[in-house]
Formats: C-alpha cells, structure tokens, sequence
C-alpha cells in the first residue's frame, strides 16, 4: 500500500506541473500576442500622423502658393510622408493625397478644398483605403 501512494503523489506532483507550465506557457503567449498588438496599433497611428502631417505640408505650401504641384516626400527625424501629384492644381478647389509608412504600416488621406484664396476652406479630409 505505501508503493501505491508514492505512485499517487508522482502522479499528482506531474499533474500539477503539467498544469502549471500550461498556465506559464499561456500567458507568454497571451502577453507576445499582447505585444504584437500594441506594437501594430503604434506602427498604425505614427503612419497616420506621417500622412497627416504632409497633408498640413501641402496645405501651406499652397496658401504660399496656388500654383504648387505636389509630388515630394517630406522627412521628419521619426519617418516620412509622401505628398502625390495635387489634382486640379492652381485652381481654387485642389484635391491633396498623401501617403504615411511607418514600417509595416500604410495610411493614406485625401482632401478636397473649396476655396485657398482668402482663407483655406476644406470640402472634406479623409482617411481613404487607396488611390
């Protein structure tokens, strides 16, 4: 009877271990996949200031000049930004496309004016999936 007891606390001492290294490995997991998570949101929202910020670019180098045509990349000490070819330029309802990358991550905004005469009114800014 004693040899059959010391089997049991075996058994049960490689059963509990076998459920604790299960929870360890879960969480491990759980928290790498937490990671990769967080690590795509930041790589998505630094593409979107990046396309962002050369949308304001191309905005100011219009009301500088109506004539200005786009087609440039702008850096910044964390990344760059693209400014596409201005449709409809010198006029007064120019439609701006910009591109933000951040690493694996890709945004894209569009936006179209109404008037760069007097003041800059905006018909609409928004994030597109593509050109």
């Amino acid at each position: 009877m004693r040899k059959f007891k010391s089997y049991i606390t075996l058994l049960s001492v490689i059963i509990v271990g076998t459920i604790a290294m299960s929870i360890a490995i879960s969480l491990i997991l759980i928290s790498v996949d937490s990671t990769k998570t967080t690590m795509a949101y930041e790589s998505g929202k630094r593409a979107e200031y990046l396309a962002r910020a050369c949308v304001e670019t191309a905005l100011g180098k219009l009301w500088d000049n109506i004539d200005y045509t786009g087609n440039e990349t702008v850096s910044f000490t964390d990344g760059s930004c693209q400014i596409l070819s201005i449709e409809n330029p010198s006029t007064q309802t120019p439609t701006i496309k910009t591109i933000g990358t951040y690493h694996s991550s890709t945004k894209r905004f569009e936006v179209k004016l109404l008037q760069v005469s007097t003041q800059i009114q905006i018909d609409y800014y928004r994030q597109v999936n593509g050109y």
